[in-house]
């Protein structure tokens, strides 16, 4: 996205530094750039809305400018923790947390939500419920759902239930219908029923970036029944059926008796297609998904099977110990295995990094990438015997060298800590800033500050570690 905008840039200042003497052609060039570059990019830019995955739920958390509140004198103000900056004049008896472009707060005995400039834009009463899903621009107050400017996405009479991935469940007061919606209010499912104990529930599983996000279980409890749809097309791939669906992630699924629990088939779904197809109790599950290799378990010869996707045939595997995948190697082509009480990684399936590590820690999936978009840097932390390295997997090159073990990995923040002789050292993984503090400090983290108390006072330092505030 950055190098998309600063091509833009470029491309502008070149058309407007074209001799006077040629306005039209100026301005005509300026129309066809608007609709070659930036109309693409904004259509793009409402598609991806709907690939974005789960794990980027919280990646706005890290938005250097987003204003945190601050309390002094017993009332609260907003603070740009970049620039150091009051966002206004205004004080406020309550501030909550910025999520994305609003927070909500009390004033005068009176509760709005406002913007990142401190407008109210929506009132509330006292018994409100709010909860803001920015990467949607979503806000839901109480069972109502809205956009970011506020317009009403659902009926009064429908009480929604926020699920995942920009998606919600709904049911309708008056006429008892259930339903599915996207995070423009787009109906994607509706029930032809109206009883009024009837339940839907809606499991959107976990993917790895490179697959498709789009599937997920429909369950509905009056006819008991279970099928897998895909969210964005709104076809069924497996059709409702009085059978039990379960996900095991990546798109594998399992599909079991309803009342033996019986395991029948395990299923992998590509192309709004059931790609691969099981008997119960294989175990199916990916072995590695850069490349998609699929395993299997072979209970009559006690032993594991691999099947290649894109290949479509069964291979061998000289087949390493993998240690429990975690949400940032669903995000990333990286892998970590063990041998020998050792650490390594792996990448789309081939050794990347040496097994000879005692620890290998790889930072949670929303900062992972987080970090990745804005430096470029894959960050993991290896441990040898003696030594901390914080590295970049994408270059295989130490960032710093940290002559101990067993750091303090903060991870809902973008720090790492360790403590010597010499005091607390942070060192920020955004801008690899590092500072050291005394021992007797208390330091906490936040996604996008850190607060220092120290000798009666508390001190504010944005991702520079530079002092923003101090009470």
């Amino acid at each position: 996205m950055k190098k998309i905008k600063e091509l833009i840039r470029r491309i502008g200042r070149s058309i407007l530094k074209m001799d006077q003497k040629m306005p039209k052609l100026k301005w005509l060039l300026l129309g066809i750039l608007i609709l070659i570059i930036i109309l693409p990019i904004a259509m793009n830019l409402l598609s991806q809305k709907q690939e974005t995955i789960s794990y980027l739920e919280g990646f706005y958390e890290y938005d250097e400018e987003r204003p945190i509140p601050i309390r002094q004198n017993e009332v609260y103000y907003y603070l740009n923790p970049k620039t150091g900056k009051k966002v206004n004049d205004e004080t406020y008896q309550s501030a909550s947390e910025y999520e994305g472009e609003f927070a909500v707060v009390t004033q005068d005995d009176k509760t709005f939500i406002i913007n990142r400039k401190g407008d109210n834009v929506k009132d509330l009463s006292l018994s409100d419920t709010v909860t803001f899903y920015p990467i949607y621009e979503l806000v839901q107050i109480n069972d109502t759902l809205y956009d970011n400017d506020f317009k009403q996405l659902t009926s009064d009479e429908e009480k929604i239930t926020y699920q995942k991935n920009g998606y919600s469940t709904y049911r309708n007061e008056i006429t008892m219908e259930l339903g599915i919606i996207n995070w423009e209010g787009e109906e994607i499912y509706k029930t032809d029923y109206n009883t009024e104990d009837a339940t839907i529930t809606l499991e959107i599983p976990d993917v790895h970036e490179s697959l498709s996000n789009d599937y997920a279980i429909v369950k509905l409890s009056e006819t008991k029944q279970a099928g897998i749809i895909n969210l964005k097309t709104k076809e069924w791939i497996y059709q409702l059926s009085e059978k039990e669906i379960t996900s095991n992630g990546n798109n594998l699924f399992t599909i079991l008796n309803r009342d033996s629990l019986e395991e029948e088939r395990e299923i992998y779904i590509e192309n709004d297609e059931i790609t691969y197809d099981q008997n119960g109790n294989a175990s199916l599950s990916f072995y590695t998904v850069t490349p998609k290799i699929l395993r299997y378990y072979d209970k009559e010869n006690f032993n594991y099977h691999y099947y290649n996707v894109d290949e479509k045939k069964e291979i061998e595997i000289d087949e390493k110990n993998y240690a429990n995948t975690n949400t940032t190697e669903q995000v990333s082509s990286y892998q970590k295995y063990t041998e020998a009480g050792l650490v390594g990684i792996t990448k789309d399936g081939e050794d990347y990094i040496p097994c000879e590590y005692r620890k290998i820690t790889l930072l949670d999936s929303a900062l992972y990438s987080y970090l990745k978009e804005e430096t470029g840097r894959e960050y993991a932390i290896l441990e040898t015997e003696d030594k901390t390295l914080i590295y970049n997997l994408k270059t295989k090159k130490v960032i710093k060298e940290i002559p101990m073990r067993n750091l303090n990995i903060n991870q809902a923040a973008m720090y790492l800590t360790y403590e010597t002789e010499s005091g607390k050292t942070v060192f920020n993984f955004l801008t690899g800033k590092e500072e050291t503090y005394p021992k007797e400090d208390t330091l906490l983290f936040y996604t996008n500050y850190m607060l220092r108390r120290t000798e009666g006072e508390i001190i504010y330092y944005n991702n520079e570690l530079k002092e923003i505030a101090k009470i």
